[in-house]
């Protein structure tokens, strides 16, 4: 590869971070992790009412499919918000 071809190259990726910073906002790292907590704490409070919903059950089929839970809970979380 020759010199000119790695110039050309370069100029075209700095074209393309300019292009995507001006048709994109920002959000801040602040606003992200507060939005994190809030789906956290989102996800606790309805595992905590399942857990209520399902205390007499028998089987404790909660406990059994924890982390299958947990991955539906986030994907709702994430998919209506």
């Amino acid at each position: 590869m020759g010199l000119g071809f790695m110039k050309y190259v370069w100029k075209n990726v700095n074209n393309m971070e300019e292009n995507s910073t001006e048709n994109c906002t920002r959000a801040l790292r602040v606003s992200q992790l507060d939005a994190q907590e809030l789906d956290n704490e989102v996800i606790a409070i309805i595992k905590n009412q399942l857990t209520k919903l399902l205390k007499y059950h028998k089987t404790n089929i909660l406990v059994r499919y924890d982390p299958e839970v947990s991955a539906f809970l986030k994907l709702l979380v994430w998919k209506v918000s």
